[in-house]
């Protein structure tokens, strides 16, 4: 078993998003009283605040210049978080966007609802160009609201989905073109996901059965 160490624990309440800049800087998003705000922890476990939003984010994703995005639920907005803390907004008018993703061209990938609630197969994963520019790449994709989605090299993107009707979590992969392919439905309540260096998949399954109250962490290798 792996060793566990804590690294800081004076970080704001209520954690939703986490990444590692090149530099391998640590940044947390937290929607606390008066957030959210997003931290910067340095290697000695030392919180610096370095930015304060409005609303509530979940997810963060960060670009090759060290900008951060991140996916407001409470708004329906897509954030940009420049390295000197500076706020916007880059795409609006999204219902519910929690996982978020950027490609190597600075695009930025969220994953929302086409219609302003749940219904059935009605999540999609938006796409906005760094010029703005915002479209659907695809659709047709279960999503209750709460998931995960990361880029591979060729980006691919990969997306945790949770069927509410039937209780069915499924990692799907959807290619540059848009096209969705389902490649495991060997996890239930799947919602974070990471990808590591030789293009193994990481989903955090927040329950292993609808009786047993603990989660697990899945090992995919999609190839």
């Amino acid at each position: 078993m792996g060793n566990i160490s804590t690294l800081v624990q004076n970080i704001n309440l209520n954690p939703a998003g986490t990444v590692i800049n090149k530099s391998g800087d640590l940044f947390v998003v937290s929607n606390t009283g008066g957030g959210p705000f997003i931290d910067k922890v340095n290697p000695d476990g030392s919180v610096m605040q370095i930015a304060h939003d409005s609303g509530a984010l979940y997810g963060l994703a960060v670009d090759k210049d060290g900008n951060l995005y991140a996916a407001n639920t409470q708004k329906n907005t897509i954030d940009k978080i420049t390295p000197q803390g500076v706020v916007s907004v880059i795409a609006s008018g999204l219902f519910s966007p929690s996982g978020i993703a950027v490609g190597k061209d600075g695009t930025v990938y969220t994953t929302n609802y086409s219609t302003p609630a749940y219904n059935g197969a009605n999540g999609v994963v938006t796409k906005i160009t760094a010029s703005g520019q915002v479209s659907t790449l695809a659709t047709g994709i279960y999503y209750d609201g709460l998931t995960g989605i990361v880029l591979d090299d060729n980006d691919n993107l990969y997306v945790t989905s949770f069927n509410q009707q039937y209780a069915i979590g499924y990692v799907v992969r959807i290619t540059p073109a848009g096209v969705v392919k389902t490649i495991s439905k060997d996890v239930m309540f799947p919602v974070g996901i990471a990808m590591d260096h030789k293009g193994n998949l990481y989903v955090a399954d927040e329950a292993i059965s609808t009786t047993l109250p603990y989660g697990e962490v899945v090992k995919l290798t999609p190839h």
